[in-house]
């Protein structure tokens, strides 16, 4: 199973995420293999260092390139650099985008490197999404193509929840969409429904990919954990360009271009 992890400046709390990550999937035993797939999305402080730096205290050993045959499959003119380790069940991929592309692409960029898996998850870096859940998810994808996780209490102060239930309705509207509110970037996939999006643009959002390519999708729901430090990226300029690549993404499904290039992938 691969999880991606878009990560952008993270710096205050990546290093107490990842070691917490890395004790959880290390109790689930030698029987499940992870792969961990960070991306950095051009960050302007020291998250990608301190990335490596964490991999290192914790025990794992650095690959060379030539162990990893997708870095080289599926190079791309985004990452300036990549880092691979191991530790037991558990391998990680680091990749740092040259520049800022934002969550959707980081985290697609991430998927093209999980080939070899059989589930794939993504989630943030932040630490607020809760690592039981992640395996419920799991359990439960053996029925479905795709299992998103829903905020149930969000930890927003009054203004912003506020502001984050019209923006889902506003944009529901718009696009004629039926975009579940409170669904972020917490999901597991089976492989068969990321090799579908993968023949797609990068561009592509995901929030509206999943729910129009997955054929059986089920919705649980959550509650966010407390940020481990740092304050959420997301501003009111982030929210309207999130918006924006909605708006295209929901363009491009409704596209004959999407219709024809889905032809050469999987639908789940």
């Amino acid at each position: 199973m691969s999880v991606v992890l878009p990560v952008y400046n993270e710096e205050s709390c990546i290093e107490q995420f990842l070691a917490s990550m890395v004790n959880f999937l290390r109790s689930q035993g030698n029987a499940c293999k992870f792969q961990l797939i960070l991306v950095d999305d051009g960050s302007l402080d020291t998250s990608f260092t301190k990335i490596l730096n964490t991999f290192d205290i914790l025990g794992f050993e650095p690959l060379k390139r030539t162990s990893n045959p997708l870095i080289n499959t599926y190079r791309s003119e985004s990452v300036v650099l990549e880092r691979s380790y191991r530790s037991n069940n558990i391998k990680v991929l680091c990749l740092k985008l040259r520049t800022n592309k934002g969550q959707t692409w980081a985290t697609r960029e991430g998927l093209r490197y999980t080939e070899e898996s059989d589930l794939i998850a993504t989630m943030d870096s932040d630490g607020q999404h809760p690592l039981p859940v992640l395996m419920d998810m799991i359990h439960l994808s053996k029925a479905y193509s795709a299992v998103c996780a829903r905020q149930i209490q969000r930890r927003d102060n009054f203004t912003k929840a506020i502001m984050s239930n019209l923006y889902y309705i506003v944009f529901e509207l718009l696009l004629k969409a039926n975009l579940p509110p409170n669904v972020g970037e917490f999901r597991v996939m089976k492989s068969s429904l990321v090799r579908a999006i993968n023949v797609h643009p990068n561009s592509m959002a995901l929030r509206i990919a999943v729910p129009a390519m997955a054929r059986h999708l089920k919705v649980v729901d959550y509650v966010p954990l407390e940020r481990e430090s740092g304050e959420s990226k997301y501003t009111l300029l982030k929210m309207l360009k999130l918006g924006i690549s909605f708006y295209k993404a929901k363009r491009y499904i409704d596209s004959t271009r999407f219709k024809e290039v889905n032809l050469s992938g999987e639908i789940e």
